[in-house]
């Protein structure tokens, strides 16, 4: 919901996290049929749909976009509409924590590959034979074509892997393994130079950190703050590009955001 509700500012939209969903939905109408079932509340999906669509709209009217630019939050909402899929991923609690639990990891190791790629590209300047590299310009993009959309699935991610370290119970081997992935996925973000999920990471992970016992957590929040900055005193581009979030006046990102929101 919180994806959602920043629509209207958000260039990466929730094209991802529907797309996970989708997979996982689209498994269960294949695999569990007889399980499914359809909530009442796919009405109010649908209006929430609409909603959004027509804020997006109105924002671009009343900021003087052309005719043209108007057809484009009718054409997002066509992305929206996997959202519908979701309910169908309702078959009993043991057959979907095991989907999940093996979906997530094919995830979480898929992406860390992704990432590592890419950063061996940036260090060797080598090109990939591959119709996409992973990393493209300044920023690891992944195999997704826009940074902003990989350092969206990337943080997303890298919450689902602090969440898994902090309260799952497993094995001491996988939780190494866990926090290296976890390395992986926020170099990724970092690298990706999606200020917008610089902005969420920060907020959401001493919430995050904060769940579990006081003193995890101020180790956790030390470590995280120092790891910012070993970051941003090693790579100048990404502090630049940290940094440019408190350009509120002379960035064209920045006020666009601005005048959405004033909107």
């Amino acid at each position: 919901m919180s994806y959602a509700f920043f629509l209207p500012i958000s260039h990466s939209i929730v094209y991802f996290p529907l797309a996970v969903g989708v997979v996982f939905s689209v498994y269960a109408l294949t695999n569990g049929r007889d399980n499914i079932s359809c909530p009442a509340h796919l009405k109010r999906l649908g209006i929430i749909l609409l909603l959004l669509i027509l804020w997006q709209a109105l924002t671009l009217l009343l900021n003087g976009a052309d005719n043209e630019a108007l057809r484009t939050p009718f054409i997002r909402g066509l992305d929206y509409v996997y959202i519908f899929a979701l309910p169908a991923v309702s078959a009993d609690r043991g057959w979907k924590r095991s989907i999940a639990e093996k979906s997530l990891f094919v995830l979480l190791i898929t992406t860390s590959v992704i990432i590592v790629l890419g950063l061996f590209q940036k260090a060797s300047g080598i090109g990939y034979a591959l119709p996409r590299q992973p990393f493209s310009g300044e920023a690891l993009v992944g195999f997704f074509g826009h940074h902003i959309d990989a350092g969206g699935f990337f943080s997303t991610l890298a919450v689902l892997a602090i969440c898994l370290i902090m309260f799952w119970e497993k094995p001491k081997n996988v939780n190494m393994v866990l926090v290296g992935i976890l390395v992986l996925l926020v170099s990724g973000l970092f690298f990706s130079l999606a200020r917008t999920y610089y902005v969420s990471m920060l907020l959401v992970v001493p919430a995050i950190l904060l769940k579990k016992h006081w003193r995890t957590a101020i180790f956790g929040i030390l470590s995280f703050a120092l790891s910012i900055l070993v970051v941003l005193s090693l790579f100048p581009s990404i502090k630049e590009r940290a940094f440019s979030i408190a350009d509120l006046k002379h960035n064209p990102s920045n006020l666009e955001r601005v005048y959405l929101w004033r909107t």
